[in-house]
């Protein structure tokens, strides 16, 4: 079999796409996408991509949602920090928030910036994650991993 493609996994390691058309998972022992070939030729094993039937929290705390854009590289761990100690948003988070409508930029600060949970069903979840080309089935990781912080 031959492997056609590949991405980055929901929160770890790569996903193959083979010819057969089936998604197989390199594990997070190599979570860069470029070289997954050379995992492959140096011993390393794919197995069946099965994604997650965990529930989806409904809420999460702010110190899970931040601490969780770290744990994924998303933000660095000093915008978590002053994101939960001082309600200073991350860049990425400012940059999403610049790209809105002048109307609804300052109600989107105020409510990124005092918001004690964050709502997995909230439009700007998607909206927000949506800028690191994440879907909903990423979403929902996110979600769940964030929760077991």
């Amino acid at each position: 079999m031959k492997y056609v493609s590949a991405r980055h996994g929901p929160y770890g390691g790569v996903i193959a796409i083979g010819d057969d058309g089936n998604e197989y998972h390199i594990p997070d022992v190599n979570t860069d996408v470029s070289p997954w070939p050379e995992y492959l030729k140096a011993g390393g094993t794919l197995g069946a991509y099965i994604p997650s039937t965990e529930p989806v929290p409904s809420t999460i705390s702010d110190r899970q949602f931040f601490q969780q854009l770290a744990v994924g590289g998303l933000i660095t761990e000093s915008e978590a920090l002053a994101a939960v100690q001082t309600g200073t948003l991350p860049a990425a988070i400012v940059a999403f928030i610049d790209q809105l409508p002048d109307e609804q930029q300052f109600p989107a600060s105020m409510l990124l910036t005092g918001a004690t949970s964050f709502e997995r069903a909230y439009p700007l979840t998607e909206a927000f994650l949506a800028m690191y080309e994440m879907d909903g089935e990423h979403i929902d990781q996110l979600w769940r991993d964030a929760i077991q912080l």
